[in-house]
């Protein structure tokens, strides 16, 4: 067995010398000796960005908080992120633009560089983990995601007449630039620019086009309020510093009732929200207060290993500022709440229709993880709208209450749209497919995986084996494929074989253990009530997928067994005009967090390395999330999913314009006249 490297020495290698902000990139002025006690002396509506980043830049280095951040984040990219290896993989075919990261090369330089300031440290640690382009891998620390930073415009990238430009989708301060056309960006042209922002700063997929529309407005389904809102996109919505204190838009209008045009150069500074609670009055007490770790709360539990723990508003999805907090800067009263999603009310055992909300669509009703429309132009055609894979229980019984609703109706056609779903469960992922497709036996809704092995996790993996906190690396709840492949029922691991029949495999030069393919146990739908008589069960030509590249995790599991497994045409919207786009993205298999491992160590009672505990803990509040687990799609034994960019592509690529990027019943019409008219 290769073993990685685990001792790389931080030793001299952070101490003193680089600021954040140069002069060119965000002018912000003298530091100020009490920088964050001015922040905590000013009130919600007084705070600017300038405030803040001298604030961040005032906290002075500190070497024993470095060094025991470096370690563990360096530990668990170098042992336990299964992507290490395939991350430096050249010239990855389209859809994927993403260049080769070495991970481990990159946080090795972080060790070197010296740093004055405690901001910097952190930021590129953040920011050389977002490279890599996999939205299951993240670094943050909370107390450098307090301050939401919000410009007055959301904007997209419509085809009109044949081209695609950026232009506003809402103007927030109803100064009438909706829909104006942005000719440039700080001096750039504004598509190039936004682009090149995305593929430095938006982690959310390897598909640059898909990157792009994560950047920019869209609509999502939010379910305080039952209806589709808009997200004003992590260009300008953001919880990460900002690059500037302004951003200046050289905008092109329409004259009303005239085919002329006026051009316009408007200067937005960026609106601060905060959502620090408490007070500080100095550096010391903002590093107390919003950086140090509180006290766990009593009875905490390991997080199930049978879901992504995707947050789909968190750090991909900004959640907009509270309606009364948003009007004290914009007296706007129509803003969306967006509020996080996770905290799901249960669903009505008797679902009952909310509002309509679109003219070519009628609602029929929703749970807390679908929506379900009939259109009105192709009555015979229903939308299912799959908008999260976090999905109660009873959600099965929700959808399997419209899918009768919908055979009443006579509709014979489900569109399937997966737009904006960050992922969510393993098991909803596979038990949503076998509604409209049964299974034959419990392996045909199953990927083989495999995990990343060192000695370390196999001594964590003696302590983990058959106990129900043990996580992901409890072999009791993966099945034995040699044993398992030709029989009609599956037998799961009886030891800890998983872990020690280990296979040294090398990718892009480098060498390191994985497991033997194996599967997490399969999800079995017992007592399913027969659904052979629904005129669209098992027949490919009945279903459509509609995606914009953003549907993650889980929610590739099952876009993926649809549209490989079953054949079902596969439709993608938005991205750039005119190349291949993304059905899915960041195919992960099994996310794992470090604060679940810690969960996990305590549970099991692994204190040390000796006894299970491969890593200590992050000396600030904050978190690492990294793939744990690696996919492969069906055929495919070297390659895993998350860079089989083959078969990621959709068969039909559609471009938003000013209808259907507000108006998702317009862009569930054009993908039913183009599939069944």
């Amino acid at each position: 067995m290769s073993r990685s490297p685990r001792n790389f020495a931080l030793a001299a290698a952070v101490a003193l010398a680089t600021v954040f902000f140069s002069a060119e990139s965000l002018p912000l002025g003298r530091r100020a000796v009490d920088a964050c006690g001015i922040l905590g002396g000013l009130n919600s509506t007084q705070i600017r960005l300038v405030d803040v980043a001298n604030c961040y830049n005032a906290i002075p280095f500190d070497h024993s908080i470095a060094s025991s951040t470096f370690e563990t984040v360096y530990k668990l990219f170098d042992e336990m992120y299964v992507f290490r290896d395939s991350a430096l993989t050249p010239d990855l075919p389209l859809p994927f633009t993403s260049a080769p990261v070495d991970i481990i090369k990159d946080l090795q330089t972080i060790g070197r560089t010296h740093y004055d300031g405690d901001y910097g440290f952190h930021r590129d640690i953040a920011l050389a983990i977002s490279s890599l382009n996999d939205a299951h891998a993240s670094y943050s620390v909370d107390c450098y995601s307090l301050y939401t930073f919000a410009q007055p415009m959301g904007l997209y990238a419509p085809v009109i007449d044949g081209k695609q430009t950026i232009r506003v989708y809402k103007d927030w301060l109803k100064r009438g630039y909706d829909d104006c056309e942005v000719i440039t960006i700080d001096g750039q042209p504004a598509l190039t620019y936004l682009f090149d922002w995305a593929t430095k700063y938006t982690s959310f997929s390897k598909d640059g086009g898909v990157r792009l529309t994560q950047s920019l407005a869209s609509q999502v389904y939010d379910l305080t309020s039952n209806s589709f809102v808009i997200l004003a996109g992590e260009f300008s919505q953001r919880t990460t510093l900002p690059e500037n204190g302004a951003i200046e838009y050289k905008l092109q209008c329409s004259t009303q009732g005239s085919s002329s045009t006026t051009t316009t150069t408007i200067r937005d500074v960026w609106k601060v929200f905060s959502s620090v609670s408490g007070n500080f009055t100095d550096v010391t007490s903002f590093v107390a207060q919003n950086c140090a770790k509180k006290p766990d709360p009593k009875g905490s539990t390991s997080s199930s290993d049978r879901a992504d723990d995707y947050n789909p508003y968190h750090p991909h999805y900004v959640p907009m500022p509270p309606k009364s907090v948003m009007s004290e800067h914009y007296g706007d009263s129509d803003l969306s709440t967006n509020t996080a999603i996770t905290n799901a009310a249960p669903s009505s055992s008797s679902p009952i229709p909310p509002p309509q909300e679109f003219e070519g669509a009628e609602k029929l009703g929703s749970g807390n993880a679908t929506v379900f429309y009939q259109l009105k132009s192709q009555p015979d055609v229903g939308v299912i709208v799959v908008w999260t894979h976090v999905a109660p229980d009873d959600e099965l019984d929700v959808i399997l209450h419209y899918m009768d609703e919908f055979h009443k109706r006579n509709i014979t056609h489900i569109l399937f749209d997966f737009q904006g779903n960050g992922g969510g469960s393993v098991d909803f992922a596979s038990a949503l497919v076998q509604l409209f497709f049964p299974s034959q036996r419990p392996l045909d809704q199953s990927l083989y995986s495999d995990l990343k092995v060192t000695p370390d996790i196999q001594t964590l993996s003696k302590v983990a084996f058959n106990n129900s906190n043990g996580g992901l690396y409890n072999a009791a709840q993966y099945v034995n494929l040699k044993l398992s492949e030709t029989a009609t029922e599956f037998t799961l691991y009886q030891n800890d074989d998983l872990f020690t029949d280990v296979v040294d495999t090398t990718k892009n030069g480098r060498t390191a253990s994985y497991t033997q393919k194996t599967t997490l146990e399969p999800v079995v739908l017992n007592g399913l009530p027969d659904v052979s008589h629904y005129p669209w069960t098992g027949n490919a030509a009945q279903f459509r997928i509609l995606s914009d590249g953003r549907c993650g995790s889980a929610c590739l599991l099952s876009a993926f067994e649809l549209h490989n497994d079953y054949k079902v045409e596969a439709f993608s919207i938005g991205g750039v005009q005119g190349q291949a786009l993304s059905i899915f993205s960041f195919a992960g298999g099994a996310v794992g967090t470090l604060s679940s491992l810690e969960q996990t160590f305590e549970a099991i009672h692994a204190t040390t390395v000796e006894n299970g505990r491969l890593v200590g803990p992050l000396p600030y509040a904050g978190d690492v999330r990294l793939p744990i687990l690696e996919v492969f799609a069906p055929g495919s034994e070297t390659v895993p999913l998350e860079y089989d960019a083959k078969v990621y592509k959709a068969d039909v690529h559609l471009d938003f314009d000013p209808l259907n990027a507000r108006s998702r019943d317009v862009m569930w019409t054009q993908v039913a006249a183009a599939a069944w008219s």
